[in-house]
């Protein structure tokens, strides 16, 4: 029993010291580095490259600027997602002014080509329907993790009120059509919305699939 304590206790200590190590790791210039690093593999990864994911990261940012000058409860209650200059824009607002701004707001920023507002107009929307999306967006992520017919690095997923967003480039209709369908059958999803671009001379799918 006593081995077994020490045991415990070495791993308690050697969890703790990796812990402490990994803090104050990201507070180096080398944890900055590394964290630089994965960020630049996981964009090398991705369909649009690495160039056009550090442009599409800083019109993020940039949007995110806008927003917060014009509302700082904007940028808590709308999310952006950036694809190559394309911009898709979800969340719940209370009134169709807020729901334009925040859509004119995106445009006034360098770099980009396309403005895809979906910011649903809600009076009522709790944190129990937020909470609800939020396990949607999960489920699906999880299932095009491990569905090997699926580039999911590639995919962005956002769920509003049981609304399911698809954003980013798709490889093929095949694939595109193999993630639609795994929107489609998660229980609480009452619309899947697409918004993913393909390659020149690929078939493009509805946007909008029930």
């Amino acid at each position: 029993m006593k081995h077994l304590m020490l045991r415990a206790d070495c791993f308690a200590k050697a969890g703790f010291s990796f812990l402490m190590l990994s803090l104050a790791t990201a507070c180096t210039p080398i944890g900055a580095a590394l964290g630089v690093g994965a960020t630049a593999g996981v964009y090398s990864q991705q369909e649009r490259g690495i160039e056009t994911a550090a442009t599409d990261s800083r019109i993020s940012l940039d949007i995110f600027d806008q927003w917060f000058k014009y509302d700082h409860v904007m940028v808590a209650k709308l999310s952006r997602e950036v694809h190559d200059g394309r911009v898709l824009v979800t969340g719940v607002v209370d009134k169709t002014e807020k729901r334009d701004a925040a859509g004119a707001l995106v445009w006034k920023v360098n770099g980009v080509r396309e403005v895809i507002n979906e910011t649903q107009v809600v009076e009522d929307f709790s944190m129990l329907d937020s909470a609800k999306d939020g396990w949607i967006s999960t489920q699906l992520e999880t299932k095009l993790l491990f569905d090997r017919d699926v580039r999911n690095i590639n995919y962005t997923i956002e769920t509003v009120n049981g609304v399911v967003y698809l954003f980013g480039i798709g490889r093929s209709q095949k694939e595109l059509d193999v993630a639609l369908n795994h929107a489609r059958n998660i229980e609480g999803v009452t619309k899947v919305v697409n918004h993913i671009s393909l390659p020149r001379g690929t078939q493009s799918a509805e946007r909008t699939a029930q």
